[in-house]
């Protein structure tokens, strides 16, 4: 470690040393575990006081942190955070409680480039996102709220509601469940690579209306793990659908409503080469005003296109494209537009269309509704990997049957233009968020909201 410096009286001591726009408080090493550069200086002891001013920091700081200001920089207005050496403790704890970020509540911090994340930014120009930037205010300590209830359990974490101690805000916070190494009482970081991975894919779609928005990131400090702090929209489309309205189909305007909302993040993700690979129900939040505002979550699962293959399987069976599985591992962002056609098609019945016990049955689910495969339909079929090794499709040949499930007097013409392309099991022919977008189905609507 690099010796830096603190003016006390004529001695100097050991301490860090951050760039004014980097996280000082944060201890190593996880600093360079989020990316965050850190840049370090050493002065001679003997004119360590000559050769720098220090100001006491504002009350909001640390006790005993200086700021100070090289005398021969060649940048005058550059300063540089000194806090005295911290006892010796777990890496990963903060030595101080950095403060709670100013109001208003929405990362209202001023902006230096349009398009940036105010307080988040994210390299997306190789493989996955990834930080290199975090404001020091959206590091929160697990005492920094209160948890008031649980909101549900994923594969990789559970989601409590919370209530920021300081200024009341109501937040939902992820926090992850230990992974297998840990389990077996191996230690690992395997939770906390999770958090900041999904992290940074929140970071880099939070320009988008229906993609849950990034507030902060919390570390627990007596377990030691970084949790996701985003804001807090209301229950899952799941529990709307399922509870709250038993079942019973949404109408044909509301589906619409909700679709050109999912459409929307999912153009929004895909131009950023990012596929979700969850999307689902209990991934879609509702907000306050109902269905007018959707929102999707949990980017657990996503992956880059940027990354390379294979990618594996994954995501939640009853929406997972056909292609999935079947043991395509190069798969596109056409992969959560099938997703999105499942979404659809719940909304629309009540219950979900394809609901196979393990993946065999799935495929034969499939292929009762949208018929077997044929070359003429599914040029690419025999390619798959698992083709004809997971199932035998029936040697008796069916016709696509997806019109019986939603006749005109449940789905309109249109409508039913858009749910049959998103369900295609050739992927050339499979709508894209951008041309379903296009389509008379949304295009209509908007006619006639303005008639």
């Amino acid at each position: 470690m690099a010796e830096i410096f603190r003016p006390i009286g004529a001695q100097t001591e050991i301490g860090q040393v951050t760039r004014r726009q980097f996280l000082f408080s944060l201890p190593f090493p996880l600093p360079l575990r989020l990316g965050i550069p850190t840049r370090t200086y050493k002065l001679p002891s003997q004119s360590a006081q000559a050769r720098a001013t220090s100001s006491a920091l504002t009350s909001s700081s640390s006790p005993g942190t200086t700021r100070a200001r090289l005398a021969d920089n060649e940048h005058p207005n550059f300063y540089i955070y000194v806090r005295p050496p911290q006892p010796q403790c777990d890496p990963l704890l903060f030595p101080f409680r950095p403060p709670p970020p100013s109001p208003p509540f929405p990362m209202a911090i001023k902006r230096v480039f349009p398009g940036d994340h105010p307080d988040f930014k994210v390299d997306t120009s190789g493989g996955a996102p990834r930080f290199t930037f975090c404001n020091r205010a959206r590091y929160w300590s697990s005492t920094d709220y209160q948890e008031t209830r649980a909101l549900g359990v994923g594969a990789y974490g559970g989601v409590v509601e919370a209530r920021h101690l300081t200024n009341g805000w109501t937040v939902a916070v992820k926090k992850p469940l230990p992974c297998a190494h840990e389990g077996a009482g191996i230690a690992c970081g395997c939770a906390d690579a999770r958090t900041l991975r999904e992290a940074a894919f929140l970071a880099a779609c939070h320009r988008h209306r229906a993609i849950v928005e990034l507030r902060a990131l919390s570390l627990d400090r007596c377990a030691g793990k970084l949790s996701v702090v985003m804001e807090c929209v209301g229950p899952s489309l799941h529990d709307v659908l399922h509870e709250h309205r038993r079942g019973r189909p949404f109408p044909e305007a509301d589906v619409r409503c909700i679709m050109e909302q999912l459409l929307g993040a999912a153009k929004h993700m895909h131009g950023l080469r990012i596929i979700h690979r969850d999307i689902k129900l209990g991934n879609i939040l509702v907000g306050a005003d109902g269905i007018s505002t959707v929102k999707i979550c949990d980017l657990g699962l996503a992956v880059s296109m940027s990354e390379p293959a294979p990618y594996g399987q994954h995501g939640t069976r009853g929406y997972m494209a056909p292609e999935m599985l079947l043991g395509k591992t190069d798969y596109d962002a056409t992969v959560d537009m099938w997703s999105l056609g499942c979404v659809m098609a719940e909304l629309l019945s009540g219950k979900p269309l394809f609901d196979g016990d393990d993946d065999a049955q799935q495929l034969l689910a499939i292929f009762r509704v949208l018929g077997v495969p044929l070359f003429t339909t599914w040029p690419a079929y025999e390619s798959l990997p698992l083709a004809g090794k997971l199932v035998t499709p029936p040697h008796v040949i069916s016709r696509n049957k997806l019109h019986q499930h939603f006749p005109e007097d449940r789905l309109s013409k249109e409508g039913f233009e858009v749910l049959k392309g998103l369900l295609s099991c050739n992927i050339d022919k499979r709508l894209s968020a951008t041309t379903a977008l296009r389509r008379p189905w949304f295009a209509n609507a908007v006619v006639d909201a303005l008639a």
